[in-house]
């Protein structure tokens, strides 16, 4: 819809302003076919006001600008300062009111005593212990990993200096990129500053650059992987969920010039997921198809060499771009894309979000990389991690907590509902010091809210005896006063299936692989 606004100003001269305001509807989802309503459950599309410039016409100086400026925003819906926060303002009420205001708890971890932490509060500082980090194997604690970043400060300083391009191209960056690529037997190894850059640089540039080409995007894929593959321009197909059939009849009915790319992950996050992955890879490559594969949650903690799990299940030469991330099991932070020497240049020459950014600094260069080596000769955390998902999964089973049958080392407790998910998580921070961030939309699609629990290698034994005590307390509790309240627990499928899962018939969950296991397979 287009709008004409003549604004006239007199200060000695007149001056005629048209302003042509075009409002468009952006949507935030992908163009995509078939399936992509799977997508949009999560992330749905949110209305972008597009306002073109102004056209002014003078046959003098501009008078009043400060005046112009807050009648030309006013005609455009905003005036001014005041009427953002307004605006802006109603939209937060609205998503408080629906449970979805995002609560950061501002804590301190305790260098050397994690899961161990302190929460900032009214009333000072309070011990707690933290339940939904992704610091999976405890690395950033380790001496060796802490030791590295305090050597490459004495030794190189705090700051990179520049760009990759220009003066930023430090020596420990190119010796962690060397390390990955032979980790996950690839020619080439490019390092971002988080894996969300990684998955968006790298998915928008192989769309771009390469002809025709179609993407097939698993339903339950990131948002750095959305974000990449919508920026691309390319076309994308969602296929269900780890549903192969539904893969291969999309991959059956692409154009025959068509270059098919596969975009998936080996652990979804918030499910704790498995994907198919040998399966996966072998029908994108009978179909000719380029595979990418999202290793962010499975690096470090899988595989023989923490390689992941297509190193793990031996199937690395399938995959044609690996990417992963250097925040989750190896404890530090960033993200990487390993593949062939050309694919790694094309990425460098075009993605944006590498170019024009300033490099990782050395300090944490170095510590990733005394991370990464680490894990290579050490399966020590590993196996305290396998032992500690078993024995939480075992004694949540014993006393009727119903997690999420996983086969990863992720275990979510579904609630369904934004408002108890926040409840709930609350009582467990307040009264008992356990800290679960509650998980909601859109993250995750609307009545599937849940706890994310995550336990780490530093968690022992005692530390998983209480959370499970607790949660069987709580969950009890609320169970106690829904039915008091005589609480309608079925005015939905999700809600009803929820209730029942949580409060009533726990589905039984039973931990299958040992790390001594998995190492032997």
């Amino acid at each position: 819809m287009t709008a004409g606004v003549t604004a006239g100003v007199t200060a000695g001269v007149t001056v005629g302003v048209t302003v042509g305001v075009t409002v468009a509807t952006a949507s935030l989802q992908r163009g995509s076919t078939a399936g992509a309503a799977g997508h949009s459950k999560r992330r749905s599309a949110f209305p972008l006001a597009i306002i073109s410039a102004p056209s002014i016409s003078a046959s003098s100086q501009i008078p009043n600008t400060r005046v112009l400026t807050e009648e030309l925003a006013s005609a455009s819906g905003i005036a001014g300062g005041a009427s953002l926060e307004k605006t802006l303002g109603a939209h937060i009420e609205k998503l408080k009111n629906d449970a979805r205001y995002r609560v950061f708890i501002s804590l301190g971890r305790i260098s050397g005593e994690f899961p161990n932490a302190v929460r900032e509060t009214e009333n000072g500082l309070q011990p707690i212990t933290v339940w939904c980090s992704n610091d999976y194997l405890g690395m950033g604690q380790n001496s060796a990993v802490t030791g590295a970043m305090h050597e490459a400060i004495d030794t190189f300083g705090a700051g990179a200096g520049g760009t990759r391009n220009i003066s930023g191209t430090h020596l420990p960056i190119v010796e962690l990129e060397r390390e990955i690529a032979e980790l996950l037997e690839k020619p080439s190894a490019l390092v971002f500053g988080s894996g969300y850059a990684a998955n968006e640089a790298s998915l928008s540039v192989i769309g771009k650059v390469l002809p025709n080409v179609v993407f097939f995007s698993d339903d339950e894929n990131h948002a750095s992987m959305i974000a990449g593959m919508k920026h691309s321009g390319a076309k994308t197909h969602v296929y269900r969920h780890n549903d192969l059939a539904h893969l291969e009849s999309l991959l059956l009915n692409a154009p025959s010039n068509a270059t098919k790319i596969v975009a998936f992950e080996s652990v979804y996050s918030m499910t704790g997921d498995f994907a198919p992955l040998v399966e996966t890879l072998e029908l994108a490559k009978r179909h000719c198809a380029i595979t990418f594969l999202d290793e962010t949650h499975a690096v470090g903690l899988y595989g023989p060499q923490g390689g992941g799990r297509a190193q793990e299940l031996r199937c690395l030469h399938l995959v044609d771009i690996l990417q992963g991330g250097l925040g989750k099991g190896y404890g530090v932070v960033g993200g990487f894309v390993a593949a062939g020497t050309n694919t790694i240049d094309t990425i460098r020459s075009h993605a944006s979000n590498f170019i024009f950014t300033t490099t990782m600094p050395p300090a944490v260069a170095a510590a990733a990389l005394a991370s990464v080596k680490h894990l290579r000769t050490s399966s020590v955390e590993r196996q305290k991690v396998w032992h500690n998902v078993c024995l939480l999964k075992r004694l949540a089973q014993e006393h009727g907590v119903a997690l999420r049958r996983t086969p990863s080392h992720i275990a979510p407790l579904m609630v369904g509902d934004s408002a108890k998910c926040q409840k709930l998580s609350k009582i467990l921070l307040d009264e008992f010091g356990l800290y679960m961030q509650p998980i909601n939309y859109p993250t995750v699609p609307v009545g599937t809210e849940r706890l994310r629990i995550t336990v780490t290698a530093c968690h022992e034994d005692h530390h998983i005896e209480a959370l499970v005590k607790a949660l069987a307390t709580v969950l009890t509790r609320q169970a106690v006063l829904a039915k008091q309240q005589n609480e309608d627990i079925e005015t939905s499928e999700v809600a009803e299936a929820t209730e029942a899962q949580v409060f009533k018939s726990p589905e039984l969950v039973v931990c299958k692989k040992t790390e001594a296991q998995r190492i032997s397979a």
